[in-house]
């Protein structure tokens, strides 16, 4: 059995909140990938479903889930 999360930054519910609510803080954040980062950080999840709509899609989305290193503690956050 595993985790498959779904529209993980495709559903923009998250990204439009954050950019209404923080508009100055988010100028320069890049929301998408800190989402991606958010869900693989979670060790429960064994798949983040993803729009791949085109390669440049396909391009992102390896590059951001190889980089291992960004992944965030989340034990600290909770």
């Amino acid at each position: 059995m595993g985790i498959v999360l779904m529209r993980s930054t495709t559903s923009h519910a998250f990204t439009k909140l954050m950019r209404q609510s923080f508009p100055e803080q988010t100028k320069t954040l890049e929301l998408n990938t800190f989402l991606l980062n958010y869900v693989l950080s979670n060790p429960l999840v064994n798949v983040a479903l993803m729009s791949l709509q085109s390669i440049e899609d396909v391009e992102w989305t390896n590059t951001v889930s190889d980089r291992i290193s960004d992944r965030l503690d989340l034990k600290a956050f909770h």
